[in-house]
């Protein structure tokens, strides 16, 4: 299959502020070809068979797994879904906060 952009896998740390508060962050992990389309809620319903509120759905050969979050146009987003096909792999991506 032919990829035209990279996420970012990324990973989550925990870190100490200066109020010595524990936060969250994510820091940026492998870097992962694969093609992203926009979705709508048929095309998400014919390909995983069930309602979700995806906004992208990404193709790709890595495995990846269930809730990682990726980083793509500058914008996090959460794996929800995920099918594996002959020789590739599909994903459901939705929104992070």
């Amino acid at each position: 299959m032919f990829y035209d952009f990279k996420v970012n896998l990324m990973k989550k740390s925990t870190i100490t502020n200066d109020l010595f508060q524990k936060v969250d962050t994510f820091i940026i992990g492998k870097a992962i070809d694969c093609d992203i389309q926009p979705s709508t809620f048929e095309i998400i319903k014919k390909t995983f068979g069930e309602d979700v509120n995806s906004i992208f759905i990404m193709f790709c050969d890595d495995d990846i797994n269930l809730n990682s979050i990726i980083e793509f146009n500058s914008q996090l987003y959460k794996i929800d879904k995920k099918l594996d096909w002959i020789e590739y792999k599909i994903y459901s991506l939705v929104g992070h906060k």
